[in-house]
Order: C-alpha cells, then structure tokens, then sequence
C-alpha cells in the first residue's frame, strides 16, 4: 500500500498540473463497472467503480447503484474528479476496502467481465482463509511480544538481583575492611592504657595550649574516627550476645545501664536539677 501511495504521488509530480489533450480514459464506463485503470506513474488498479460518495454502507451502496440508469450510471462517472474504485473483491486479505484514485492521474481504463457467483464463492472463501490467516500469524506475533516482554523483565529482575548482591557484597567487604583496621588499632591504642574520649579532650587541650602532640598522639587523633566506631561495634555485638542470653527485657536494662555509664556528665546534671 506504501509503494501504491508512492505511485501516486510520483504520478501527481509527473503531471505537474499540465493541460490534459488526452481522450477521456472513463468516457465509456458505468458507475458498477469492474475496470482496471493504469495510472501515469505506471501503477495499476483493479476494482469496481463507486458513486462518487463512498461512505454509505455496502447494502445500500449496492442498492443505490442498481436504482441508477445507464445513462445516471455513466453520467455519475463523467461527473466525478475522483475515482473511487471497491477493490475488496480482488484481494483476498481484505475485509472491505476501497480505494480513491485523481481522474488527472489516470492514464488508461478498460472494463473487465464481472465476476462469476463461482468466482466470487472462490474469492470469498480465499479471503476467508486469509483472514484466518492473518489472525494466526497476529496471535502468533503477540505471543512472541508477550514472551519478549517476559524476558526483558527477567531481565531487568536478574539486573536488580545482581545490583543488591553487589550492593550486599560492598557494604560486607566496607564491614570487614573496619574491622580490620579497628582491631588493629584497638592493640595499638587499647582503651587501658587510656586511649579514648578522654584522651581526644586531653590532646584538643594540649592544641589549646599549645603543647605539641607526639607522633602516637597524632596518629591517635587521626584515626579516631575508625577507632570509635569499632568500639562502638563490638559493644553493640556483645549486648546482642547478652540478650541472646539472658532474655529480652535483662538484655534491655543491660543497655540502659550501658547508655548510662556511657554520659556521666548527663546524668550528674540530671541529679542536680533533681535537687531543690
């Protein structure tokens, strides 16, 4: 159909809107008429000529056209600027289908025999096939759709499965690589020897005061960050260790009384406000 409009098209172009000298092509043809009609660009057509209003139903189309006298018949055709050919009977795939062809673009037309009741049975049982046909190979290329489109969202299912593996493998491999390094400077700065919070306010003092750190002082400070936060760590696994334990509701007054220990000086001047 795309190489048929293209037809046309170049057809049109070709004529450039140029005086036509040429007899009249459909001067001997009847609306009801089977023509095959040759166009300049070289394309052709094959159908039965319509009144010029073709979108009445087929019922009445028909009717309407059998109510026509030869000379109306005639008359109709001589009077239309537009051909409008029903091609549904020469295609077997086609349900209904007509088809509007410029008069200027016609270069030739003749009539051709209707078609027999054999023929027609033929052709409408050919068109059925067709149709049937045609809805296997749709039902078919949906399924494939269907089958394409299971397979992509495997796909993108697999992708996000990957992603979060990844994601799970990263934030284990950040988790090992703190506790490597947080155990090696928990032997190297134990909280014994008085290495901790304490030790940071007594160095910011020393800054303060302008009392230069040692180099082990300094290394201190530096990775105190990583240091806190593995001892943060292991205090957090060992209260899970004691809930495990001892129940729920000890391991929860462990942890009370651990976030106690842990601000002093909160709790020294909650009892002052206590006092009158």
């Amino acid at each position: 159909m795309n190489a048929t409009i293209a037809g046309v098209m170049a057809g049109l172009i070709a004529w450039g809107g140029t005086q036509d000298t040429r007899p009249d092509p459909l001067k001997d043809l009847r609306v009801g008429d089977r023509v095959e009609i040759s166009l300049i660009s070289g394309y052709g057509f094959i159908g039965r000529i319509l009144p010029e209003d073709p979108r009445f139903p087929s019922a009445k189309r028909d009717e309407r056209i059998r109510e026509l006298t030869d000379e109306e018949k005639a008359a109709a055709v001589q009077g239309m600027k537009v051909i409008y050919l029903d091609v549904s009977e020469e295609f077997a795939g086609l349900k209904s289908g007509r088809l509007g062809v410029s008069r200027a673009l016609i270069r030739s037309a003749r009539k051709l025999p209707g078609l027999t009741p054999a023929e027609l049975e033929a052709r409408a049982k050919a068109r059925e096939q067709a149709l049937i046909r045609m809805a296997e190979e749709d039902a078919a290329r949906r399924s494939l759709m269907a089958e394409a489109e299971l397979e992509e969202a495997k796909e993108r299912e697999d992708a996000e499965r990957r992603k979060k593996e990844r994601e799970a493998k990263e934030v284990v491999g950040g988790l090992n690589e703190m506790l490597q390094k947080g155990k090696a400077l928990f032997e190297k700065f134990p909280p014994s020897a008085g290495w901790g919070p304490e030790k940071i306010k007594e160095l910011q003092n020393k800054t303060i005061l302008r009392i230069f750190p040692t180099e082990e002082e300094i290394d201190f400070m530096n990775n105190y960050e990583s240091w806190l936060q593995y001892k943060l760590y292991t205090e957090q696994q060992a209260l899970k260790e004691e809930q495990k334990k001892e129940g729920p509701a000890e391991g929860q007054e462990k942890v009370e009384e651990k976030k106690k220990e842990e601000t002093p000086e909160e709790t020294e001047k909650e009892k002052k406000e206590e006092t009158p």
